[in-house]
């Protein structure tokens, strides 16, 4: 879907983000993370700086504002889809 995106971040932790709006990049069938983080810590979806660019198209990403983040259960992440799994 064009507003869920799913991240592993150190080590063996998930985490659902969700797409203040619709990120079209995200419906890609490999979108590309430009940038992540807007420091070294993260804290709360204010901290992410989500670029993304759509595969194929050179040069354009396109900003994805994070309004939530969810830490994700280890059955939650067992259940995505293996495309989905990050």
């Amino acid at each position: 879907d064009e507003k869920t995106i799913y991240i592993k971040v150190s080590g063996n932790r998930y985490y659902r983000l969700g797409a203040a709006n619709r990120c079209p990049a995200l419906s890609d069938v490999d979108p590309v993370m430009v940038n992540k983080f807007r420091s070294d810590s993260v804290c709360s979806p204010l901290d992410f700086d989500m670029k993304l660019k759509r595969n194929g198209v050179p040069d354009i990403a396109t900003t994805c504002a994070i309004r939530t983040m969810t830490r994700m259960t280890p059955a939650e992440v067992a259940a995505l889809p293996p495309k989905q799994k990050p």
